[in-house]
Formats: structure tokens, C-alpha cells, sequence
């Protein structure tokens, strides 16, 4: 890639980023779905299911590797600390809002969004519904909804997600201190 690995947080935003030394195929699936852009979550799928390990690391056209990220089943001796958490930006996103008919069956919905990363979504049946999408992926994304009956969109552009990721945050209370600590060991101040 263009890039020496994967990163705590995009050095283009933060220069002096952290590398992640091992991932295994769960975290970057994770990372992948909120909006990393070094792996596409299919290519994570497809080495986990083959048992593959994969290894990010610079193309030796742009200079030379200093080691990468292992990504795998399990971490592998001598592979560098356990990752802690890290931030998944994505710089262009836009903003879908819509009121869904009241007998939408919202498996097909989701079924006929299936190929795309939808970084958040709120679906409701008696106000505004939204998603939040890639750019790139938008007008495909609003071609799949149209197919729907009765369903208006208004789009909002000029948005940036921006994701923490930190699996354990999902078990313990104190979830806005552990934000707040990731976000300093990575050096984004507030």
C-alpha cells in the first residue's frame, strides 16, 4: 500500500500516528466497517475464511517497509502489543434522511444495502430514518432505496465520520473515560 501498515489514526490527520503491529481478522473487520481504507472488509472475509495472514506494509515502489501489520487467527509471538483502540476516519460521507412506509420489511431493506459499508443507520418507523453512507457509495445506495415504494430522500453532504474503535468499551461501564483516554494515547486533543 501506500502506507507502512495500519495506524491508530490516519497519518494524514495525525503525522506521528502510531502503527499497529497485529490485528486479527475480527478487530479489522471492524476497522474495515467503520471506514479504514487500507482493507475492504470482503478481502478480511476472504482471508479468514482461507486462513490466510496478511501482512499491510509499504510498496516497495514508494520505499522501504519497516514491518507492516500482521493481520490473522491469533497474534503471533514477537508480533508487538495488543491493539487497545484506534479511529477510523471517513473524510467524505453524506447524511440520508427518510421517513420509511409503514409496512417496509426492513430485511429486504437491508438486504438490498447489503454491498455497501453503511457506517451508521437509524431506521424508524414512526419519524425521520437515516443513513450514513460513503460518498462514493451514495447514489448507488439512493438508486437501491428509490426501488422502494414511497420513500423520499433528502441528502446532506460536507460530513466526516469519524469512529472509535474499542472493542472492549462494549462490556464495562466508563465508556466516555476510555473515549477520552484512547483519543490522548493517540494524540487527538479536544
Amino acid at each position: 500500500t501506500n502506507c507502512d501498515g495500519i495506524y491508530y489514526v490516519d497519518q494524514l490527520i495525525v503525522p506521528n500516528a502510531k502503527r499497529i503491529d497485529f490485528l486479527n481478522y475480527a478487530q479489522m473487520r471492524c476497522f474495515s466497517h467503520l471506514g479504514a481504507r487500507i482493507l475492504s472488509r470482503r478481502c478480511v472475509d476472504l482471508a479468514a475464511d482461507l486462513g490466510v495472514i496478511v501482512r499491510v506494509q509499504l510498496s516497495p515502489a514508494l520505499g522501504k517497509s519497516s514491518g507492516g501489520t500482521i493481520i490473522g487467527p491469533v497474534k503471533l509471538e514477537n508480533s508487538g502489543e495488543e491493539i487497545e483502540a484506534g479511529i477510523a476516519i471517513q473524510p467524505k460521507v453524506v447524511l440520508l434522511k427518510f421517513f420509511l412506509p409503514a409496512k417496509l420489511d426492513v430485511k429486504q431493506f437491508f438486504r438490498a444495502l447489503a454491498n455497501f459499508c453503511l457506517i451508521d443507520s437509524g431506521l424508524n418507523h414512526e419519524s425521520e430514518s437515516y443513513l450514513i453512507v460513503a460518498e462514493e457509495d451514495c447514489e448507488e445506495v439512493v438508486k437501491r432505496i428509490n426501488n422502494f415504494k414511497k420513500i423520499t430522500i433528502k441528502e446532506e453532504r460536507g460530513f466526516a465520520s469519524l469512529s472509535l474503535i474499542d472493542l472492549r468499551m462494549m462490556d464495562a461501564s466508563g465508556y466516555i473515560d476510555r473515549i477520552l483516554q484512547a483519543l490522548d494515547k493517540m494524540m487527538v486533543r479536544l
